[in-house]
């Protein structure tokens, strides 16, 4: 949450905490309306008009995009975010070591 003065952070905390001490009635919730809640929140995230856009421009980027996408979906949030990093990392690399590039 994004405030401009201190007491917004006060109350951002002061919420935080009083949702803390409710935690114990997510335990009775059905799994599947926990994953619909998670769904719902982060549906306003995807961005089909950036996705059009790399797809169009830059298909090494819509690519990496995808393999963060997918690995994020079929392994886990974390372990996604982390082989699109590294992938992102491995395509920012490789054309600096190409031999070519190489001063001698």
């Amino acid at each position: 949450v994004s405030t401009q003065s201190t007491w917004g952070s006060v109350v951002t905390g002061l919420f935080l905490l009083v949702v803390l001490g409710f935690t114990s009635l997510f335990f009775y919730l059905p799994i599947p309306l926990l994953a619909s809640i998670v769904v719902v929140s982060i549906a306003p995230l995807y961005d089909g008009a950036t996705m059009k856009v790399l797809w169009r421009t830059d298909k090494r980027q819509f690519g990496m995009l995808m393999v963060t996408f997918i690995g994020a979906v079929a392994v886990g949030l974390e372990s996604g975010l982390l082989f699109g990093t590294a992938c992102t990392l491995l395509d920012l690399l490789f054309p600096v070591t190409k031999k070519e590039n190489r001063k001698r």
